[in-house]
């Protein structure tokens, strides 16, 4: 139902705030809900409080979804239970981390789905504030004895800090807040074709055509730019609230080392999949420096700024 909702307001967005919309005899007219004798100032005036108005709604809307379907993506990502020795080292970390409510949240291990979606060398916080259902899983628990104490440590702080500052929701407020901004925008400038259009400066074909070139940019902007951005500056927050609280900046290091041999091995093993593709894939995404879709910040890079966490840390100790 609040997807609905959501998509509803784009669509109002989309299709009646800005000018471009289509009358009824097919024609394209200013597209201002004001009748065009109204005074200059009342039009932006009319379309900016009705983006604004929309915009709230959708990001309003987007939150209260994340805390409300919260528990049905615990439920499909999950596994079994963790054992008692992981939970009391989990426990205690949260705690150390100041996460409100700690003993309420749930820890599992990922379930074969889970461990798909999000890998056996990772981990999620799923939720933010403590009113609502929060899940910390742990892509598996055998790959999480294999870790050292402080590598273990550093991987529970991470995803408490997404719960602390609730990450989850403001990546979901920001995506809605950035539909809402490209659909004005394409709006616009679908205003702007079907003003050249009208005056008879490009053909309708022509019209068409940057119709779905601007919607399939915006779309595609959001999908690749707006919210994996987001995503690595919550995971770079995580990282040093992380190795602050439990002065483990070390243990974030040594964590990320560890991650990059085992994407190094993973590579290698998939580097001729898909008649070579995927193996392009990855080296794209190792030469661009920030990775397509990920939802963290390069391991080079997280590798960097930990290690000058951890040497600062260490000065501080020797005094």
């Amino acid at each position: 139902m609040l997807r609905g909702l959501r998509v509803t307001i784009v669509c109002c967005l989309v299709i009646g705030v800005a000018p471009g919309r289509m009358n009824a005899a097919g024609e394209y007219g200013n597209g201002y809900s004001c009748p065009d004798d109204a005074p200059a100032l009342v039009k932006p005036v009319a379309a900016a409080i009705g983006v604004g108005i929309a915009t709230a709604l959708n990001t309003a809307i987007s939150s209260a979804f994340v805390g409300i379907v919260a528990p049905l993506r615990a439920l499909v990502l999950r596994g079994k239970k963790l054992s008692p020795e992981v939970e009391q080292v989990a426990r205690k970390t949260l705690h150390e981390m100041g996460v409100k409510n700690a003993d309420s949240v749930h820890l599992r291990q990922s379930g074969w789905l889970g461990r798909k979606l999000i890998g056996k060398t990772k981990a999620c916080a799923i939720g933010g504030p403590s009113v609502v259902s929060r899940h910390i899983i742990i892509g598996s628990e055998k790959w999480f004895n294999k870790l050292s104490e402080r590598e273990k440590r550093f991987l529970i702080g991470h995803e408490g800090a997404h719960l602390n500052r609730c990450h989850e929701i403001k990546i979901a407020a920001s995506k809605a807040c950035a539909e809402s901004i490209a659909c004005v925008a394409f709006r616009f400038l679908q205003g702007k074709l079907a003003s050249a259009y009208r005056e008879g400066k490009v053909s309708k074909d022509l019209f068409e055509a940057g119709f779905i070139a601007a919607g399939s940019s915006f779309a595609i902007g959001i999908f690749f730019g707006v919210k994996p951005f987001v995503s690595r500056l919550c995971g770079k927050q995580a990282d040093c609230d992380a190795a602050e609280k439990l002065h483990n900046a070390a243990g974030g290091k040594a964590l990320m080392q560890t991650l990059k041999k085992h994407k190094e091995k993973r590579q290698a093993k998939r580097a001729k999949k898909l008649f070579g593709l995927v193996g392009l894939w990855d080296r794209l995404n190792d030469a661009l420096d920030f990775p397509l879709l990920s939802t963290q910040p390069p391991l080079d890079r997280r590798i960097a700024y930990l290690g000058k966490m951890a040497e600062e840390q260490a000065q501080a100790a020797r005094g």
